[in-house]
């Protein structure tokens, strides 16, 4: 009995550091975290299986003493009947599988979503290699279209080559085909009403340009043969310009010179001789600027030569027609003229000087005017110049009559010397002053008017041209006459007395003069 009092009495020391596993664990308040590191520590340990569990050393003992009290001796427990297990294995199965459930649903959704990211993989492996494969086709079909490229380009090219092939043979056969159809309208009957319509401007360029062909192109077939009659074909259209300008001036005279004629009135001669004759010549419907086209391709504005090609068959057509021009204005304007130079001589028989100050007012105003209706109808300004092709070298030759112009002055100092021959040198040398003063040297105050620089040029030409020389003429005159060849008497070469200390006082007659 005594052994088993002590048995009882060391239980409590023989269970006090024990633990059933077979009860449930205390229930425990879990730490709380002060950080984020402390926090994963406690996670850690709770899913490590290491709790943390309080010492209940008098619980303990006392559940100790519980499970002692309640125990069955083992005599008697070998005498019970054996307790069968009530949870068998497919009640934990079971148990198992509900307690995971969760986690098995999420298991059949992965095993499905990696079934269809398989398909999607076998999918996208399919149309990689349905893209490869089209990708080949592509390049096949890029290599052939590449070639076919190289051919078209090297067919457009070739196209572009016989284009311009036919082309030029086209534009070369324009020019041989041209000549039949311009001699053709050249020589039909009335072809001289061509010049009166715009178009014989286009048939003047067409035969410049078939000219330049064929002088460029020598070794063309027949080349030579064609040049010949292109150019001829070009003189006659030219003639035929020619003859319509001139039966234009003669019908405008005829009506002009009648009216001149018929009246008295100076300020109605000048109306009709200049107003009336621009009117009148210039209604033509394109005769005017067909001539202006000729002369155009002979000098610029300022009447300087061109450098054309057909230059030399346009300046004899331009010279004929100036020619007619001033044959023209010559006649109808002869009897104003004439009426200028009968008060001028009659004016000088009472006052040389101031006869020829009003003669020389009249022509250079004539001329003005002249030089006025010659620019509007030929475009031109007929300036001064010394190159044999300008414009004033050919007014100059083919105009030498009666009328002032501005490239015939002749006509003043003929009329001026033969009134001033006879007259005495001082009366020379006051005109020749006045024209000097008057037209030549320009105040500084003074504009330059058209008028005024026309009336300079003229005097310029008028003084180094003729009247210098005419004076200088005159000047020899009276020398041969009063000194050089001068008849001296016997009492003169005596030599007398100095008188008011003048040394030439006692001179020889002849030396006075001169002196």
């Amino acid at each position: 009995g005594v052994d088993n009092v002590d048995g009882a009495g060391s239980l409590p020391v023989l269970f006090e550091d024990q633990e059933d596993t077979n009860s449930p664990p205390e229930p425990t308040l879990s730490r709380r975290a002060k950080s984020y590191s402390d926090f994963y520590d406690i996670v850690k340990a709770q899913i490590g299986g290491k709790p943390h569990h309080k010492k209940k050393k008098g619980r303990r003992i006392r559940h100790g003493r519980t499970w002692e009290a309640l125990g069955v001796p083992e005599s008697v427990a070998a005498k019970l009947p054996v307790e069968q297990d009530a949870h068998d294995a497919e009640l934990d199965k079971e148990l198992l599988e509900a307690s995971q459930q969760e986690f098995l649903l999420y298991h059949d959704q992965l095993v499905m979503t990696e079934r269809h990211l398989g398909t999607l993989v076998e999918d996208a492996n399919s149309a990689l290699k349905v893209l490869e494969s089209l990708s080949q086709s592509f390049r096949a079909v890029d290599d052939q279209t590449s070639s076919f490229k190289a051919q078209c380009d090297d067919l457009l090219t070739e196209q572009k080559r016989l284009q311009k092939l036919a082309d030029d043979v086209g534009t070369d056969l324009h020019y041989y085909a041209y000549l039949d159809n311009v001699s053709r309208r050249l020589n039909a009957p009335g072809a001289g009403r061509l010049v009166e319509d715009d178009a014989f401007a286009d048939i003047l360029s067409s035969l410049d340009s078939c000219i330049a062909f064929m002088t460029k192109n020598t070794t063309y077939r027949d080349a030579e043969s064609y040049l010949a009659r292109y150019q001829a074909l070009l003189t006659k259209a030219l003639h035929l310009l020619e003859v319509g300008f001139t039966n234009r001036l003669n019908r405008v005279s005829a009506e002009i010179s009648k009216q001149i004629l018929a009246t008295r009135s100076e300020s109605a001669r000048h109306a009709l001789a200049y107003g009336r004759f621009e009117e009148t010549l210039l209604e033509s419907y394109s005769l005017i600027p067909n001539i202006q086209t000729v002369i155009r391709n002979v000098y610029d504005q300022n009447g300087h030569p061109q450098t054309a090609l057909n230059w030399d068959i346009y300046a004899n057509t331009a010279n004929n027609i100036f020619h007619a021009y001033w044959a023209v204005r010559e006649r109808d304007l002869k009897p104003l003229i004439q009426s200028d130079l009968d008060a001028f001589r009659s004016e000088a028989k009472e006052s040389v000087e101031t006869a020829a100050r009003n003669f020389v007012k009249q022509c250079y105003e004539r001329s003005y005017n002249e030089a006025s209706l010659f620019r509007k109808i030929f475009a031109i300004e007929t300036q001064y110049s010394t190159d044999p092709k300008s414009a004033f070298t050919a007014l100059k030759s083919s105009h030498a009559g009666s009328l002032v112009t501005g490239t015939n002055v002749a006509p003043v100092a003929t009329n001026l010397q033969s009134v001033l021959h006879n007259s005495d040198l001082r009366t020379v040398c006051n005109i020749i002053g006045w024209v000097t003063n008057e037209y030549l040297l320009l105040d500084f105050d003074e504009d330059e008017t058209p008028f005024v620089a026309h009336c300079r040029e003229l005097t310029a030409r008028l003084l180094t041209e003729h009247l210098w020389t005419f004076t200088d003429a005159l000047f020899e005159a009276e020398i041969s006459k009063s000194i050089t060849k001068a008849a001296v008497a016997p009492d003169s070469l005596k030599i007398g007395p100095v008188t008011n200390n003048d040394s030439s006082s006692n001179a020889f007659p002849p030396i006075k003069r001169a002196i």
